[in-house]
């Protein structure tokens, strides 16, 4: 059965409407949008009343129609191709109501000669001749925006930094089966070493999809740079899944995958696997690491470091590179299990470093290694933000467990300082510290970050070890910790748990951050804090005070075998930004909503968890009981998850919606 608009059938040449005949009739005639269907007209056969879905929109969704008059303008403003093709034909109102062949359409269609000469590659003239094939690709502009998020009490507006690579110069397609002597089209593609000697600055090596094998190191030496504005772009071509694959080195500490010593450098959405040492040593200057992945190393998945060891000074060590949104994972060492991180700038690293976006998880160290040692003196200033380490000290496959540092992010060693920034930043579930300075006596900063239940090797190391920052100390600022063994994954082996009485150390400022020594503690103001001090007013944080507490558990899969949930595709927006769907996000209606690390401003709660009006995590008949006694008066708490149906008020229609939600 159908509900009709006159003006929606008109130019019909008949119809039979309910008024007409009540049992043989094609439509129902309304006079306006409003107007419901009486129950009692019912289909012919299958007696099925209409449910006036168009006019309910708390039953599909809420809409304003668009008026019938303006249809055909709506329709034909984006229809056909870009400005309206090459052939035009225009329908009188006769064609319209005649079902012939229309002769004046059919000889336009027979004589039409399109005016394209081509669409792609390898077409012939008419002549017979090959047409050239043009490997200059127009100028493309690749924008990426990321955004810094500040501490909200702050009044500054956030800082948004934009990054514009150009491709302006030739391309060159690269494929697994490339070869050194092809030209490097589309249809011709070349293999990757032999086109990174090849790419000129500004132009771009596109790679086609599949594995590409190799059993050597692909070393960019110094001499092979791009310049400012003039990026040499390696990229997976239209999105492609890349992979280089190392597998066919052994394990030694020469056998990285790729050795970066050259400037200006863009690498871009694609993978790094399998290598014997390093996946990517990053030696040189002002490149961009932007959406790849490093997996199964032998070592730190990326690692800036010096390349050439006749590099002495800060001055000539690698500076001044980005790592945009890129993921480490599984990074493991065979032999002893405490040498592959996710990534690091350690040892010999310049000034300027910066990673932003970026995830490091399950690798069998640490998460981020800012390590330096008294033989080569401080590294520069490295600034960690919008990231996230978890569950380091140990692979996706239950290698580790064992004797390795298994932080989320080490922030320096050796009693050698330097003033690193960590800003939005998030650890749990590391086998030992979520944040250490690992004896920085100069850490500079830690802001507007989370760590929630780190520690798990039973080595009692807290969410935050950061209390041998005794050059005036570190400024720590909007910060928060939390503790639940009982959210933790039921999946760790069984001798892993939490030491919950572990306190957090800190030595430097507080402000505006809750952390735990014996008890929890709320410190407003700015205030010095010394190892052990109890500063501050007691509080009693609650699992309702986040938007979710829910993550994938550990996999703890066989070896070889892949993970049941892959964070770098599931933790990201569009843009490549990580959004941790509201995991351990302070809700916005509390009064700490301005702590702690948030990855999406906008995060709601998250839709599996819609009807959880009791806060327990779950959604189930204890929260239909707690509505009703709201509805009844015998309850007057209520919060905005009440409203489960979303329309700012709370009555029975948000149990009727609540019901729908638990019989699915």
């Amino acid at each position: 059965m159908i509900k009709s608009y006159g003006n929606y059938m008109e130019g019909q040449k008949a119809y039979v409407t309910y008024n007409d005949n009540n049992t043989e009739f094609d439509a129902y005639e309304a006079s306006s949008r409003d107007e419901k269907v009486p129950s009692s007209i019912t289909a012919k056969k299958g007696g099925t009343s209409y449910n006036n879905f168009d006019t309910d929109s708390s039953v599909m969704y809420s809409y304003t129609p668009d008026k019938a008059s303006d249809v055909p303008a709506i329709v034909m403003a984006q229809a056909g191709r870009q400005n309206g093709g090459d052939f035009n034909f225009t329908f009188s109102a006769s064609d319209d109501a005649d079902n012939g062949v229309n002769s004046n359409l059919m000889s336009a269609l027979t004589s039409y000669k399109t005016s394209v000469t081509a669409i792609g590659s390898g077409f012939t003239s008419g002549s017979g001749e090959e047409q050239p094939i043009v490997t200059t690709a127009p100028a493309v502009t690749t924008t990426t925006t990321t955004t810094v998020t500040k501490a909200p009490s702050d009044t500054s507006s956030s800082v948004t930094t934009k990054i514009t690579v150009d491709i302006t110069g030739d391309v060159i397609f690269c494929s697994p089966d490339g070869k050194s002597s092809a030209s490097g089209t589309l249809n011709d593609p070349m293999d990757v070493v032999t086109a990174l000697s090849k790419v000129q600055a500004g132009g771009a090596v596109y790679l086609l999809g599949g594995t590409y094998k190799f059993d050597k190191t692909i070393i960019i030496d110094s001499s092979n740079n791009g310049s400012a504005g003039k990026y040499k772009t390696v990229m997976a071509y239209n999105g492609a899944k890349v992979l280089w694959d190392f597998s066919a080195q052994a394990t030694d500490p020469s056998n990285r995958g790729v050795v970066l010593d050259g400037d200006y450098w863009h690498f871009k959405n694609f993978e790094i696997a399998n290598a014997g040492d390093n996946g990517v040593l990053l030696a040189g200057n002002n490149n961009i690491f932007e959406l790849m992945i490093f997996t199964n190393n032998q070592d730190t998945g990326l690692q800036i470091s010096r390349y050439n060891t006749s590099a002495a000074t800060i001055a000539d060590w690698p500076s001044d590179n980005l790592i945009l949104n890129c993921t480490s994972k599984n990074n493991c060492d065979d032999k002893s299990m405490e040498n592959a991180d996710g990534f690091a700038a350690k040892l010999t690293c310049g000034e300027g470093n910066v990673f932003d976006g970026c995830i490091a998880y399950n690798n069998s160290d640490d998460g981020w290694d800012l390590f330096a040692k008294a033989e080569t003196g401080p590294i520069g200033v490295v600034t960690l933000r919008n990231c996230v380490a978890f569950r380091n000290g140990f692979t996706e496959y239950g290698e580790g467990f064992g004797n390795c540092d298994g932080n989320g992010f080490k922030l320096g060693g050796s009693g050698i300082g330097t003033a690193h920034v960590v800003e939005n930043c998030l650890a749990f579930e590391n086998l030992n510290c979520g944040f250490t300075d690992n004896n920085n006596p100069k850490l500079g900063s830690i802001t507007n970050c989370t760590a929630y239940n780190n520690g798990i090797g039973g080595n009692d190391k807290p969410n935050f070890s950061c209390y041998r920052c005794t050059d005036d100390g570190c400024d720590f600022k909007n910060i928060i910790t939390y503790i639940n063994t009982s959210r933790l994954s039921n999946s760790f082996p069984n001798d892993i748990s939490i030491a919950n009485t572990t306190n957090d150390k800190f030595v430097g400022t507080i402000e505006n951050s809750i952390y735990y020594n014996s008890k929890y503690y709320f410190q407003s103001a700015k205030t010095s804090i010394t190892n052990g001090g109890k500063i501050g007013d007691e509080i009693t944080p609650t699992d309702g005070m986040f938007v979710s507490l829910d993550v994938a558990p550990f996999a703890g899969v066989a070896a070889g075998a892949d993970s049941s949930y892959d964070f770098h595709t599931q933790w990201r927006n569009p843009d490549g930004s990580v959004n941790t769907h509201g995991f351990l996000q302070i809700k916005d209606d509390s009064i700490y909503s301005n702590i702690g690390a948030k990855f999406n401003d906008n995060v709601d709660q998250p839709a599996e968890l819609k009807g959880d009006v009791n806060g327990d995590g779950s959604v189930n008949v204890s929260d239909a009981v707690d509505l009703k006694k709201f509805l009844i008066r015998t309850s007057t708490y209520v919060t905005k998850s009440y409203d489960v149906d979303g329309n700012s008020k709370v009555n029975v229609f948000d149990l009727v919606t609540l019901k729908r939600i638990l019989t699915k």
